[in-house]
């Protein structure tokens, strides 16, 4: 909330250096393009491995490591992490492994 005011508050010409790994990097950038900073005046420095992942079945963001399969957090389906990564979400793309099967697997009671 502080850097959000503080982005708000720059004046014309302010740059914004940030570094950390992807996930915290787009969330920053986001929140200082809201603030109205020009792409051009950003920089991101990354460092470490944790990316955001976008589930395009059910729209749930999470954090993974450098890993290309997971399991949805939300809706639980296997996902393949693409190298495609949306500079408007911040995040990388995680599209269902198995498009035969688009849905998670039933849990037998």
């Amino acid at each position: 909330l502080r850097l959000q005011m503080l982005l708000e508050q720059a004046q014309a010409g302010t740059r914004l250096y940030v570094c950390g790994d992807e996930s915290f990097l787009w969330h920053i950038h986001s929140l200082a393009r809201q603030a109205g900073l020009l792409g051009d005046e950003i920089e991101l420095f990354k460092q470490g491995t944790r990316r955001r992942l976008y589930c395009v079945h059910c729209g749930h963001f999470q954090d993974i490591g450098s890993e290309g399969e997971c399991t949805c957090g939300q809706c639980r389906v296997k996902l393949f992490v693409r190298e495609h990564f949306s500079q408007r979400l911040g995040a990388y793309m995680g599209v269902c492994i198995d498009p035969d099967s688009p849905f998670a697997p039933e849990v037998s009671a």
